[in-house]
Order: structure tokens, then C-alpha cells, then sequence
């Protein structure tokens, strides 16, 4: 993250101040779970995760929660912020304007949940769906081909204002003004 400031006195009545920041991170949302090593604990033949995601099956055993991981994603969102702020004093107001600008964009690839497969035990083998989790004698295997989904979103905001301060008295101030913004 960076950030800039320029402030620049004009006159005694006259203020300018410039603003500029640009922030970038590395998101992984993944945990540290590696889903092709659970899968080879488990035992369970034919299945594999996507190479570096941390997805595993999902494995549903009749009368007992579902043990299954949710979707990774990889972003590394950036967002860059430009601001001008004028000041003007004029007898007993104190006269505002400004503008804001911020483009945003996140971009980078998810790795869809279930995509390690699915498998349901639900006591077909046995009478008891935990025995037959535990004999590796699944009712159903489901084998999923999802794609990694790239994703890339833009946006930006937009922004203009013009406020006063009017000192009426020294113990009483109006302050008023408008404010437009656009976000898209």
C-alpha cells in the first residue's frame, strides 16, 4: 500500500490538497490443507483435487453432518484512489469542494467446492451407514469435472462535492452542502 499527500497553501484564502493511494494484496482464501493428501489418507481410489487446491470430497454418512470443504480462490484485488480537496475562505464562509475517484479490480481464479467428488454412505451394505463409511462401501460416488473459473471485476466510484460553513454569529455555524457519487 502507498500513499501520497500534497497539500499546497495558495494564498491566505486559497488551500489545495492532492491525495493519491494504491493498495495490492495476495489473497489466498485456501487454508493450509492439502486435498490430494486427504484423499490419500482416506484411502479413496480414482479421486483427485485440482493440483494446489485444497478441496475434498464430500462425504455424506446417513445421520451424521457432511464433511465437505468449501470453494478456494486465489485473488489478488488492487484498488487505486485519487482525491483533490479545495478550500476557500470568503468573509465568514468557508467554501469546500472536492472530487474522488477509486478504480477498483480483483481478479484471479476459484476452484469450485465439490470438485473432488462425493460420496454417500448411507447403509445399504451393512444397515448402518457409519459401518459401511468405515468398510470403505460407499452407497454412491459421484466423480465431478469442474472447471477452474477465472474471474476479473472491474469497478469504480466516483465522487464530487461542494459544502460551506457560514459562521452567522461566533456562537452559532450553518453548515450546508451537496455530495454526488456514482459507484458502477
Amino acid at each position: 500500500a502507498y500513499q501520497a499527500s500534497w497539500t499546497s497553501v495558495i494564498s491566505p484564502i486559497l488551500l489545495n490538497e492532492l491525495r493519491f493511494a494504491y493498495n495490492r494484496a495476495n489473497n489466498a482464501s485456501a487454508t493450509n490443507l492439502n486435498g490430494d493428501s486427504v484423499v490419500k489418507q482416506f484411502g479413496l481410489e480414482g479421486l483427485s483435487s485440482f493440483p494446489g487446491s485444497t478441496t475434498i470430497p464430500q462425504i455424506s454418512i446417513l445421520g451424521f453432518a457432511q464433511l465437505t470443504s468449501s470453494a478456494d480462490s486465489d485473488s489478488i484485488p488492487q484498488s487505486s484512489q485519487i482525491q483533490d480537496n479545495f478550500t476557500w475562505m470568503y468573509g465568514r464562509h468557508e467554501l469546500k469542494f472536492g472530487t474522488a475517484i477509486k478504480l477498483a479490480r480483483n481478479y484471479g481464479v476459484s476452484y469450485p467446492s465439490g470438485a473432488a467428488g462425493a460420496f454417500n454412505f448411507t447403509g445399504q451394505f451393512t444397515g448402518t451407514a457409519y459401518a459401511d463409511f468405515l468398510l470403505g462401501l460407499p452407497a454412491s460416488v459421484n466423480v465431478a469435472f469442474p472447471r477452474v473459473q477465472p474471474y476479473n471485476v472491474k469497478s469504480s466510484e466516483i465522487g464530487f462535492y461542494a459544502q460551506d460553513s457560514f459562521r452567522v454569529s461566533p456562537s452559532l455555524t450553518l453548515n450546508y452542502g451537496l455530495r454526488w457519487e456514482t459507484y458502477t
